[in-house]
């Protein structure tokens, strides 16, 4: 039988990999394996003429595609071609308690990979590009920090020259930002505090996010897990407004 994936997908797909070039795409998929064809799955091509109406993205924070960040944002837009996320033992869908994130106990926990279904009907095919942000891929590698519950990391980051906003990510789990401080330089100093925010709890479902003040250098960060939260990797970046 011939099959094809959905449009709309291979639109996110293309926009993916122009932002992360050089991510891992070994949990990647389109169509179903037999254990997949088995069963009730969007991943067979059972939409019209042949249509697979989901996609698998490779977690991948390091090579550029963080899934956690992936997650947030589309929950975040609401696309209108969703029919529902899994991702890290959580599923959400725009139908069924729409746009709310449940408990997922499917066989796979997807934690290596993110599963976007599309909705069976002609939006699938629609090629509209997602609203991913500009610069919305989070630069891992330079900017992550192992938490571990009770101990206080402070972190610092180097602000871009363009208004942008700071965006933090835990996945799912809670924490809280003690303080956010954003330095500009001073010709007496060398540096001076902008502007300072305290005790932001961070909400497991959705990043964190505040705006960079104009003339920011740097901005420093102290989190701290809440208790008894397995130990985890927070990311943050700046995202171009």
């Amino acid at each position: 039988m011939a099959w094809r994936v959905a449009n709309a997908l291979d639109k996110l797909l293309a926009q993916l990999d122009a932002l992360a070039p050089n991510r891992n795409r070994a949990s990647d998929g389109s169509i179903g394996d037999t254990s997949h064809q088995n069963r009730d799955s969007d991943h067979n091509p059972w939409y019209g003429p042949g249509i697979v109406t989901a996609r698998d993205f490779t977690h991948d924070p390091g090579g550029g595609l963080d899934c956690h960040w992936l997650a947030a944002r589309l929950v975040e837009v609401r696309d209108w071609r969703i029919k529902y996320i899994v991702w890290d033992r959580r599923i959400v869908d725009s139908r069924t308690s729409p746009w709310q994130w449940r408990s997922y106990h499917g066989e796979n926990p997807h934690t290596s990979h993110l599963h976007l279904s599309v909705l069976p009907n002609p939006s699938c095919d629609d090629v509209t590009p997602w609203d991913l942000g500009v610069a919305a891929v989070f630069d891992s590698e330079e900017h992550s920090v192992e938490l571990t519950p009770g101990t206080f990391v402070s972190k610092t980051l180097v602000c871009p020259s363009v208004a942008a906003d700071l965006v933090i990510s835990l996945g799912f789990v809670t924490f809280t930002v003690h303080h956010i401080k954003f330095f500009g330089p001073t010709p007496e100093t060398g540096a001076a505090e902008l502007a300072s925010y305290g005790e932001q709890f961070v909400d497991p479902a959705r990043p964190y996010v505040t705006p960079a003040p104009a003339g920011a250098v740097t901005a420093e960060i102290l989190y701290t897990l809440a208790p008894g939260t397995p130990q985890h990797t927070a990311v943050a970046a700046f995202r171009a407004r």
